[in-house]
């Protein structure tokens, strides 16, 4: 397959003018917050290339011929010469992180859900919501926000829950961690890797087996001065170094909050024992952060069928492409 790509930058397309001159391209895609970002290096042999205006847009599809994928709409951070050999490196920073969602606000939110509050921010900074169901099911009797950015306040509430948020392609994404769900809260395609799909050197990394055979968090109404204990427990069979419950500090105030961190407690606990790092020997386009993949022939027994979520995946260009992959076990 021969590997290809499309660059535009302020509508234009300039994948003809960047083809001979590409000494390396970096995509580097995260999960949650943590900011997207593309590097360009070209070469400027004849200094003709011109400076890209700063925050000028810029789309990349990124594949094979004929089989193109869209990866993604950044702004130009900085551009930089350099001399003897004459290169244009290009910084760009993904598109999708409004500044608005950073300003500080005070208000209450009385009787919400997640997903109420949620559509309400999205909908404040011109954005589509596409909230999980289960996270937008979870309910408060108050939250308040003082002198806190909508940023912040969605992020303090979907991390107890093992959720994450991340503004992308127009839409507020609120999406359960490790889950391989989409904005919609649908599955996205599991995707198999064989040991022969990796270059020399992948690691497989088997942690400790969960500590805790349970999590536990109590709960407070205020209103009714009912409270109560709620715990959640691994399945039965599961393999533990020890019969501890994990207790949860902060007293929340309904049985449904405590319920809802218990169980994003447990996993979360149960999804740091594996960690995984590869590289594809061909690059593979459909390796994002968030999807799920699953191991296939050729890995060790004990991890063929094994289950990962993507936390970050680097897409690199310097004559061949490749994809270089940090994993963790999915829920």
């Amino acid at each position: 397959m021969e590997r290809a790509y499309k660059i535009e930058i302020g509508g234009r397309d300039v994948s003809s003018i960047v083809n001979d001159r590409l000494v390396s391209l970096n995509l580097s895609d995260n999960e949650g917050l943590e900011s997207d970002t593309l590097s360009l290096t070209l070469d400027n042999r004849d200094l003709r290339i011109p400076i890209p205006d700063a925050d000028a847009p810029l789309k990349l599809w990124l594949g094979y011929q004929g089989q193109l994928a869209f990866m993604g709409l950044f702004l130009v951070n900085d551009a930089r010469l350099m001399g003897r050999p004459h290169l244009m490196t290009v910084e760009c920073r993904a598109a999708d992180m409004k500044e608005s969602l950073k300003e500080p606000k005070t208000r209450a939110w009385n009787e919400k859900s997640l997903g109420a509050i949620a559509q309400q921010i999205a909908r404040e900074h011109q954005l589509i919501p596409a909230i999980s169901p289960r996270l937008a099911a979870i309910s408060y009797p108050t939250v308040l926000q003082t002198d806190e950015s909508d940023l912040n306040l969605l992020t303090r509430l979907v991390t107890p829950h093992d959720g994450m948020i991340k503004p992308s392609y127009g839409s507020l994404v609120v999406v359960e961690r490790g889950n391989g769900l989409n904005a919609s809260g649908q599955s996205m395609p599991m995707i198999l890797i064989r040991e022969s799909d990796l270059q020399p050197g992948y690691q497989i990394h088997p942690r400790a087996r969960p500590r805790y055979q349970s999590v536990s968090c109590e709960w407070y109404d205020v209103t009714t001065g009912a409270s109560g204990k709620a715990v959640a427990t691994l399945m039965p069979g599961s393999a533990i170094v020890s019969k501890s419950n994990f207790q949860i500090r902060e007293k929340v105030a309904t049985a449904a909050l405590a319920k809802s961190r218990c169980e994003a407690k447990l996993k979360e606990l149960a999804r740091g024992t594996i960690e995984a790092s590869f590289s594809t020997a061909i690059g593979d386009n459909r390796l994002l952060s968030g999807t799920k993949i699953k191991l296939g022939d050729g890995f060790h027994p004990e991890f063929v069928g094994l289950e990962l979520s993507i936390k970050s995946a680097q897409h690199s260009v310097a004559g061949a492409y490749i994809t270089s992959v940090t994993a963790e076990r999915a829920n």
